[in-house]
């Protein structure tokens, strides 16, 4: 069996760590959130969690807008040559 102390304390270890992962993935939350909203939306102040329109089309401008492609295919290489080594 599990001693007490230590059944709780596990408890507190993975409470705390999932408040951390909410903690590190907000910021993630927050970039998805502001590709999908207008310029308007951005600016807006007090800010808001989830664009009232999402703006799927602002993935396609910054596709056009920046060689993605290679930048995609220099990351893959570089990791996969630090990789390899």
């Amino acid at each position: 069996m599990v001693e007490r102390g230590k059944g709780i304390r596990n408890v507190i270890r993975h409470s705390v760590l999932v408040i951390v992962c909410l903690i590190m993935f907000f910021p993630f939350l927050w970039m998805l959130s502001s590709a999908l909203k207008t310029n308007q939306e951005v600016l807006a102040f007090p800010p808001s969690l989830w664009p009232t329109h999402p703006q799927w089309q602002n993935f396609r401008a910054a596709w056009m807008a920046a060689p993605f492609g290679l930048y995609l295919f220099n990351s893959i290489f570089t990791a996969g040559g630090a990789g390899f080594l």
